[in-house]
Order: C-alpha cells, then sequence, then structure tokens
C-alpha cells in the first residue's frame, strides 16, 4: 500500500509538471519524441513476444528463483518456490515499456545492447527484433530465470541475444572489460539506489557520444528518485528525458545540458 500511495503522489507531480513536444526547443529531443515517442504502431515483432507474455502468464509451474536483494527494501540473497506466472507478473516489464524499447532500439541502431535484468527474456526479446544486426547482452541473476529466457528466446527463432547467469556486481566489470562500448543500457535488475548508481558508473565508463542508458522506475522509491537525480548532476551527462517509468539519459557532447520532463 505505502509504494502505491507513494507511486500515486508522484505520478500527479509527474503529470503537474510534464511538458508536450510543443514546449520542446531541441531538435534532437523534439525528432525523438515526434518519431518514437508518438508512434503506437504494433508490430508482427511485438505480436509474436506478446504471446510469449500471454503463455507465461497462465504457467502455474513452480520454479526456484533466486533473489539477490533487487526490491527497492530488500537486501541479500535468497531462494524460494514459486509459479512461473507471479514471477512474470511482478517482472515482466509491461507492454508499452517493451515497446518503447523496440522503437528506440529501432532508431538509434545500436551495435551492442546491454541489459541488467533479463526476467523471462521479453524486453530483451523486444530490443533484439528491432535491429536483428544489434548484438544484445542480457544479464540475469537466478539461473533458472535465465534458462526460462534462453528456451523462450530461442523458440522465438531469435539469434542475437546472449544471456548471461550470475550476480551483475559479479558479472558486470568482467563482461564490461570484453565490450569496446556499450551503445544502449537497460537496467531493469535492481530498485535500490546504490546498486543503480554503481551499475551506472561502471557501465559510463564504456559509453560513447550516441550511447543511450535507459533507467526502469525512477520514482520507484525515494532511494530511486535520489539515484535519478545524481545521474541528471553527472558531467558527463548531457540531457535527460524523464517519461515517469522511464528515464533515458544521453551523453551527447553537442548538446547543452539540459533535465526534460516529457508527457508519454
Amino acid at each position: 500500500m505505502k509504494n502505491k500511495l507513494w507511486l500515486t503522489d508522484r505520478y500527479i507531480k509527474y503529470l503537474l509538471t510534464a511538458k508536450s513536444r510543443h514546449h520542446i526547443h531541441s531538435p534532437f529531443l523534439y525528432k525523438l519524441i515526434n518519431d518514437v515517442f508518438r508512434d503506437r504502431s504494433t508490430t508482427v515483432q511485438m505480436l509474436a513476444v506478446e504471446k510469449i507474455r500471454e503463455l507465461l502468464m497462465k504457467d502455474r509451474s513452480i520454479i526456484h528463483k533466486t533473489d539477490y536483494g533487487t526490491g527497492a527494501e530488500a537486501a541479500g540473497n535468497t531462494v524460494y518456490q514459486v509459479q512461473v506466472r507471479e514471477v512474470a507478473r511482478k517482472s515482466l516489464s509491461t507492454s508499452s515499456k517493451a515497446r518503447l524499447l523496440f522503437r528506440l532500439v529501432k532508431y538509434f541502431k545500436p551495435k551492442t545492447v546491454l541489459e541488467l535484468g533479463t526476467s523471462f527474456g521479453l524486453s530483451a526479446s523486444y530490443m533484439a527484433m528491432a535491429v536483428p544486426g544489434t548484438k544484445v547482452i542480457s544479464i540475469e541473476g537466478c539461473p533458472v530465470t535465465a534458462e526460462l529466457a534462453r528456451k523462450h528466446i530461442r523458440g522465438s527463432g531469435i539469434g542475437n541475444v546472449e544471456v548471461v547467469t550470475g550476480e551483475f556486481a559479479s558479472i558486470l566489470p568482467q563482461l564490461l572489460r570484453s565490450l569496446n562500448s556499450v551503445d544502449f543500457m537497460f537496467l531493469d535488475g535492481n530498485h535500490r539506489k546504490e546498486a543503480t548508481l554503481s551499475y551506472f558508473e561502471l557501465c559510463k565508463k564504456k559509453a560513447v557520444n550516441d550511447t543511450v542508458f535507459v533507467f526502469d522506475d525512477i520514482h520507484w522509491s525515494k532511494g530511486m528518485e535520489e539515484a535519478w537525480r545524481t545521474i541528471k548532476s553527472d558531467q558527463d551527462v548531457r540531457l535527460t528525458v524523464d517519461i515517469f517509468h522511464l528515464g533515458l539519459v544521453f551523453f551527447r557532447k553537442e548538446s547543452t545540458p539540459e533535465h526534460f520532463i516529457i508527457r508519454y
């Protein structure tokens, strides 16, 4: 109940401050809003992934879920039994978020996409299908969930996703050393301030001028809002976009530092 009240309060404040595209003077952002945010079309690829969502939401089979303390208040490493459909209900990116990720990847055409938090692989599938030549690397802490993600991704005929299993703090530094750059990053696997900032600092070292970072649930808690404010104030960040459920970060050196709250 506390989280719902918090989010309702934050959403009302968001609606009161969010701007439409007509109040945007940045040509880069105006085009992004017009070509990506306002595009609500549905593709064949999207429908294919949504069929997987439907199956997961009905799956009553029991799995042993490993949780590394990714909740707003949680900490530690726990393993518990839970139905697949319950995990899907709580952890899958919504259709709206996933479709926006699809359009963002299609628009920016990154060579390398890094996702922190695979869950059952729906958002990774969306991003991979957007540009088949893009390499999507997704990290998932739970071995059982990761294997189910691989199964669904393979079943969809998607060949440009690699699911890496392990705790983010252990896997990420080694993985980043093997990459020339991170062109697009989606952080959806941790909702704690300290972890979010730690992963931002690590991934930022591999950011290039056209890199895009996307953070999930930036208003989820006081800690996540504090993390978002810290990220916005980073000297390397030139442009941020708050659409409430997601926060976008750009490193474009040609941009004047600006921070926008956009109605989506």
